[in-house]
């Protein structure tokens, strides 16, 4: 039964059964000692009257009648081994020397009262003394007493085994059913932490139970948080949805009563504008579609570069210089090369008025591989900087989702990406990721 139970509280049950088991047994064998002494001192004292009752009976005082309370129910004269007189329950009169063999025999035990012993249906002593004459005098005592306190020593015994016996096993069999809903606790609650108990069940219970309340209250505020995010990205993009239609709408107007220059202007801001909307949905469903990395062996430096190849064509006035160098990494390229691209494409809307060139830097440091992207252009403002990686947070050309993307990639790589201040203005993004790419 123990392989049913939780171990240790299973021990623990099984010490207090035996322990309460100990006590009661005890109690029990103290009970069957008493009783035993009760009987042993009823038959002395029934001893002790039969021999008081035998040496009044003998001698010239034969044939006197004690009360009824002496316990004597008889006694018989005997002379020459044949019954001289006899009165009450005195014996067998064919054997002078019941219950003892012989004279002699009855002499070697040092003339001992002899009981108790059963006649006549009752419990008895008897006791011979020698009189006058050569006669014998056997006395009969009867001891109902004895009887039953040795029935009740019996039944003492009995009883110890019963409260012994029966009672381990009831207390045993209820223990194992209060406890076996126990062992499903146990086994979901190790399933939940991970672990099996390594301390005592209920404390176990406690902490897995706490874990678990961690858990959920973690769960909870990451849904919060998302369903925070959620909000704000369906309402920035409600917003630059209708902000794109309007001016494709408010193009569309103008095309009846335009010329056929200005038609042909105003149908490529129209197509301008669908392509940027094109462009947002994608970027907005890439970014909240979950996202499965399939990593494998990348060189950093071989994404920068062509991702600075795609910028050129939309950035012809914008220079890029790469610096630095960095072992391969384990990721997933495609996911990487839209982070590289994102951060380098801020940097280019940031360059593009001034033309002033975007520095590219790779680095190692020990167990972190960095890639720096630095830009001369306006900067950030404080109010913007505090929320630059929420989705719609900028008004660039990409929506404002290009660093939201970028840091969330970055994040399933077990990576993260910061922004700095570029100093003598502009600003700094650092992409960080594991050398070795594990999440």
């Amino acid at each position: 039964m123990s392989g049913f139970l939780p171990s240790r509280r299973f021990r623990e049950a099984q010490l207090l059964i035996g322990t309460s088991l100990v006590v009661l047994v005890a109690v029990s064998v103290a009970l069957l000692e008493g009783l035993s002494s009760l009987s042993e001192g009823l038959l002395e004292e029934a001893r002790r009257r039969a021999v008081l009752a035998a040496e009044v009976q003998s001698g010239p005082r034969f044939g006197f009648f004690p009360p009824a309370t002496s316990g004597v129910v008889g006694a018989a004269l005997f002379q020459e081994g044949r019954v001289a007189s006899s009165w009450g329950m005195s014996g067998p009169e064919g054997d002078p020397w019941w219950p003892w063999a012989s004279r002699e025999a009855w002499e070697r035990s040092g003339r001992a009262v002899a009981g108790p012993v059963l006649w006549a249906g009752q419990s008895v002593f008897v006791a011979y003394r020698p009189a006058t004459g050569g006669r014998v005098e056997r006395t009969v005592v009867t001891a109902p007493a004895v009887a039953t306190a040795r029935r009740w020593r019996w039944l003492g015994g009995a009883l110890v085994v019963l409260v012994a016996g029966g009672g381990g096993v009831l207390a045993w069999l209820l223990i194992a059913r209060a406890l076996a809903p126990y062992r499903e606790l146990l086994a979901e609650a190790a399933r939940v932490v991970g672990k099996p108990p390594g301390q005592a069940e209920d404390r176990y219970l406690v902490e897995a139970f706490r874990t678990t309340v961690r858990r959920l209250e973690a769960s909870e505020q990451a849904l919060r948080q998302e369903a925070e995010e959620l909000a704000v990205l369906s309402a920035g993009l409600a917003h630059e949805t209708r902000n794109a239609l309007a001016t494709i709408t408010g193009y569309l107007r103008l095309l009846p009563a335009a010329g056929e220059e200005k038609q042909r202007e105003y149908m490529a801001v129209a197509q301008e504008e669908a392509a940027g909307l094109s462009e947002l949905l994608e970027r907005f469903l890439t970014l909240t579609q979950p996202h499965t990395l399939r990593r494998t062996s990348v060189r950093l430096a071989d994404l920068v570069e062509e991702a600075i190849r795609r910028l050129r064509v939309s950035f012809p006035d914008v220079t890029f210089t790469v610096s630095g160098a960095a072992g391969e990494l384990s990721a997933d390229p495609m996911a990487l090369a839209v982070v590289v691209e994102n951060l380098l494409r801020n940097a280019a809307e940031a360059s593009a008025a001034s033309a002033a060139p975007v520095a590219v830097r790779i680095e190692q440091e020990g167990t972190r591989v960095h890639l720096a992207v630095e830009d001369r252009g306006p900067g950030v403002s404080a109010e913007v900087a505090e929320r630059l990686f929420l989705p719609f947070a900028s008004t660039k050309p990409s929506g404002g989702l290009g660093l939201a993307l970028a840091r969330r990639l970055a994040r399933l790589h077990g990576g993260e990406v910061h922004y700095a201040p570029r100093e003598g203005g502009g600003a700094r993004f650092v992409l960080e990721l594991p050398a070795g790419g594990d999440a």
